[in-house]
C-alpha cells in the first residue's frame, strides 16, 4: 500500500482505467484503507511512503510496517538512513521507484543503501515491470519499459547474497525473466502488486505469471499485493480476482495471501 501526506496526495477522482473510486482527502483514504484492512482481516501491510506520511498512517494503525519509498527530490541521507534504521522507523527499503529515472537497484547510488539494509537484514523492495501509459511524456521523461527488467536486479543478487530482495509486480511483460531470477537466486521473493486490478494488461500478464510460478514449483515466494495507490477498493478488486483463479488451489492462495510474507518478512506472531 501506500500513503500520503496533504500534499502529496492526488486522489479524488476515480481511476481511468476501471472506474474504482477515491477518496477526496488523504483523512477518507486513511480511513478507508483501515476500514479495508479490518473488512478482509489483514492482519498487516506494507506502507510505503515518505517518512512522514509513515508517521501519519502509523499513528493511526499499528499493523502497517514502515516501507522508506524513495523519493522524486532523492535518497535520504546515508547516516540518516541507518539512523532510522536503527530506531525501527524504516523497516523495508522500498518501493524504490528507480525505473521511473530510467536508473536500476543496480545503480552506484543504491550501493550504500542496500549494504546497510543487507548489515541490518532490511528488506528491500523494488518496482520492476512498466508502469502506467505515456509515463516519458508526462512525469518521468527518463522512464523507459527496458528500465523495468528484473534481470536488471541481478547484479545486486550477486554481490549481496544476504539481501532479502522481493521485486514488486512481479516483472509484469517480463515475468519469464522474473521466474529465471527466482530459479537461479532461491531466496529471492516476489509480490504481485498491482497486477490483479487495473485493467486487461495488468491482470493478464498477473495470470501468466502466476501460471508460471504454479507450473515451475514457486508459489511458495510469491506473495500477495493490492498496490491500491489512492484508489483503496483496488485491495478488493485484487482479492476478489485472486480468489477467482481456479488453476490455484486453496493452499497456494492462502501461500500467497499469507504465509508467504509472513515468512519472507519473518513475522512472529
Amino acid at each position: 500500500m501506500h500513503g500520503y501526506t496533504t500534499n502529496e496526495y492526488y486522489g479524488g477522482n476515480p481511476n481511468p482505467a476501471n472506474g474504482i473510486a477515491s477518496p477526496a482527502t488523504v483523512e477518507e483514504h486513511q480511513q478507508s484503507i483501515i476500514a479495508l484492512m479490518d473488512q478482509h482481516k489483514i492482519q498487516y501491510a506494507v506502507m510505503s511512503a515518505s517518512l512522514e506520511a509513515l508517521e501519519n498512517y502509523t499513528a493511526l494503525d499499528k499493523r502497517f510496517i514502515t516501507a522508506h519509498q524513495d523519493q522524486e527530490d532523492g535518497l535520504l541521507e546515508i547516516s540518516n538512513f541507518e539512523k532510522l534504521i536503527q530506531e525501527g522507523k524504516i523497516k523495508i527499503f522500498g518501493e524504490i521507484m528507480a525505473v521511473y529515472k530510467g536508473l536500476s537497484l543496480s545503480d552506484s547510488i543504491y550501493a550504500p543503501y542496500l549494504k546497510i539494509c543487507e548489515k541490518y537484514d532490511i528488506p528491500v523492495a523494488v518496482h520492476t515491470g512498466t508502469s502506467h501509459p505515456r509515463l516519458a511524456n508526462t512525469c518521468c521523461p527518463n522512464y523507459r519499459i527496458e528500465t523495468g527488467n528484473p534481470l536488471n536486479v541481478e547484479d545486486v543478487l550477486i554481490r549481496h547474497p544476504n539481501l532479502r530482495v522481493y521485486l514488486m509486480h512481479a516483472g509484469t511483460e517480463h515475468y519469464q525473466k522474473t521466474i529465471a531470477l527466482m530459479y537461479q537466486f532461491p531466496e529471492l521473493y516476489v509480490d504481485v502488486g498491482a497486477l490483479l486490478w487495473i485493467d486487461d494488461f495488468t491482470k493478464y500478464f498477473g495470470v501468466e505469471f502466476l501460471k508460471a510460478a504454479k507450473a515451475t514449483g514457486m508459489i511458495d515466494r510469491v506473495m500477495f499485493g493490492s498496490d491500491p495507490m489512492v484508489w483503496p477498493g483496488a485491495i478488493t478488486a485484487s482479492i476478489k480476482f485472486l480468489e477467482s483463479l481456479d488453476f490455484l488451489t486453496e493452499d497456494d492462495k492462502q501461500k500467497i495471501f499469507y504465509s508467504n510474507a509472513k515468512t519472507f518478512l519473518n513475522i512472529q506472531d
